[in-house]
């Protein structure tokens, strides 16, 4: 991940605010694309279980994934 200046400079706050939020996306956009890789061609299903197993590591109290 690359470190810019003004995430740390300004306010703490801010940068750790941004930073949770982008994690937060990466983490919805990885479960949509395992959901379609899942509901997809047999070929992808390898990807969406790599992708579910890791979403599982993260959030071991998410009933969902």
């Amino acid at each position: 991940m690359r470190k810019y200046r003004w995430m740390y400079d300004a306010d703490p706050q801010i940068a750790l605010g941004r930073r949770a939020e982008l994690r937060a996306l990466h983490k919805e956009a990885r479960v949509k694309l395992a959901a379609l890789l899942a509901q997809g061609p047999e070929s992808g299903l390898a990807r969406a279980e790599e992708l579910y197993s890791g979403l599982c590591g993260e959030d071991l109290d998410n009933e969902n994934l």
